[in-house]
């Protein structure tokens, strides 16, 4: 579930601000009228307020008009108010950002852009070039800006205030988060072993078949690279074409902990409370002041931290929901038993009830 979630892409219409989620309806949208009528009002306003385009006005006719419209807005203002050229060149970086226009300031990029998309040339000093290369390089502007492809990476903690979110709506029970628990336990154990020969032998297959993924790192060492589930095959060349080959493991970033600590949250969301609490401590005679998140029992005033009364509480509790867990063998839950950390899950459980 978490996988299916995890990136997000919008595709943003600078001209008009839409950011719709599914690239039909951003066509759908860059076909529609209202659009269009949008991208005609932009386009005016490159050519009315950018300093670059201005070329393409008369010159005096533009002073005019700019003219006026200062005189406007510096009625308007009681403060100090910028010069006219000050004015203009802020108008023509406010339409940019308007706009999301991409007007990098470099001029032999846009010349070198021109010849690529026209197979034409042009001279800057020329005035018919110049014309051509102004007008092109608006449309070119607002075509960029029309289509603006974001990706999200949804972090773990994003992920984690999802399923949160989902737990306080009642859209998740305990019987979905322990299976997903079991489902995603991470155990050291002979299985491991199975992993590695698999990703090796596949490692090696796909290699015959040059399918594996080439990176070329900083020192110049060819690596090639095939992940399989927690399994990292590793083949790398040195300069003199000498080869290692390298097999570890990943590690699953206490996916054990932070199953769990959903489990308890939903278990206990409405007894307890986790608070960041302004502490003062004195060491060595010193008075230090801490802000450290401390729990208490909901309902209780809040004089005294109940952590360690809390702690256990938990404690006991995933003990008791592990040994009567059916799904875990009776070594696996013993082994598991054994290894639990307590303060690793309080650390997890910690970020989810503040989230």
């Amino acid at each position: 579930m978490e996988q299916e979630t995890k990136n997000r892409t919008t595709y943003i219409c600078g001209i008009c601000n839409t950011k719709p989620e599914q690239l039909s309806h951003h066509k759908a949208h860059i076909n529609s009228i209202a659009h269009s009528e949008k991208k005609t009002i932009c386009e005016y306003y490159i050519r009315r307020y950018i300093v670059e385009f201005s070329f393409l006005v008369n010159n005096e006719y533009r002073n005019i008009y700019l003219q006026d419209e200062y005189n406007i807005d510096k009625l308007n203002v009681t403060d100090e108010f910028p010069t006219f050229e000050d004015w203009i060149v802020q108008k023509s970086h406010s339409i940019e950002q308007k706009y999301n226009l991409k007007n990098i300031s470099d001029q032999n990029f846009w010349i070198n852009k021109y010849n690529e998309e026209t197979n034409k040339c042009c001279d800057y000093e020329d005035k018919i070039d110049r014309i051509l290369f102004l007008d092109w390089k608006i449309k070119y502007l607002i075509k960029e800006a029309e289509t603006i492809q974001q990706t999200v990476k949804k972090s773990r903690r994003m992920l984690s205030c999802e399923i949160i979110h989902k737990i306080n709506n009642n859209e998740i029970d305990e019987t979905f988060l322990l299976n997903k628990f079991v489902n995603e336990i991470s155990l050291n154990d002979k299985k491991n072993e199975t992993k590695v020969y698999d990703a090796y032998r596949q490692f090696n297959i796909l290699k015959e078949k040059n399918e594996t993924d080439h990176d070329l790192n900083l020192n110049e060492t060819q690596i090639t690279i095939l992940k399989n589930e927690n399994i990292i095959c590793e083949t790398q060349h040195d300069l003199n074409g000498n080869e290692t080959t390298i097999i570890r493991g990943l590690k699953k970033c206490n996916i054990n902990d932070k199953n769990l600590s959903y489990i308890v949250y939903l278990k206990f969301k409405d007894a307890f409370v986790c608070k960041p609490t302004t502490v003062e401590t004195i060491i060595l005679g010193k008075t230090e002041i801490q802000t450290k998140e401390l729990w208490f029992f909901k309902g209780e005033e809040i004089t005294e931290d109940k952590t360690r009364e809390i702690f256990k509480t938990i404690k006991k509790y995933i003990i008791d929901l592990l040994h009567n867990c059916s799904a875990l063998e009776k070594k696996t839950k013993n082994d598991f038993i054994k290894n639990l950390k307590i303060p690793n899950i309080m650390s997890h459980l910690t970020e989810v009830f503040m989230s």
